[in-house]
């Protein structure tokens, strides 16, 4: 009875507290560069060129934000904010065009979690074939 018991507050803790993504990302394998800027609703933040792998083509990673909102500044509306999201993309090449190899949804922080930063603004680079992430 109590394994039960435990069984359901479980469940219900779990439906209940976890968290839930409504947002549709759309899925950018496979796609090139081109193809990533034509997606509509959906805006550049920043972008970086170099190589990730010793003796591979140079790579390109891109972080995308949705909506077609631009900062302006710190007087905005938090909710206008709220409901952009953040994608980050790796696109390699071993012959030809850099294609999307890697798409994560998760690791980006959105606009604003800043804490004390009205807007959180991050800048990517390629060094030493690192990928290297600021903000």
């Amino acid at each position: 009875m109590k394994l039960l018991l435990f069984c359901f507050f479980f469940l219900i803790n779990f439906n209940a507290f976890g968290q839930a993504n409504s947002k549709a990302y759309p899925d950018f394998h496979g796609m090139t560069l081109t193809e990533v800027l034509d997606i509509e609703g959906w805006i550049v933040i920043d972008q970086a060129k170099g190589n990730l792998y010793i003796g591979q083509n140079e790579d390109t990673v891109v972080i995308l934000q949705s909506g077609k909102h631009r900062f302006e500044s710190c007087n905005e509306s938090a909710d206008l904010l709220a409901d952009e999201e953040r994608i980050i993309l790796v696109l390699t090449s071993n012959d030809g065009e850099p294609k999307v190899t890697i798409q994560n949804n998760d690791f980006i922080a959105r606009p604003d979690e800043g804490g004390m930063l009205c807007y959180l603004i991050p800048n990517v680079s390629i060094k030493n074939n690192q990928l290297q992430i600021y903000y």
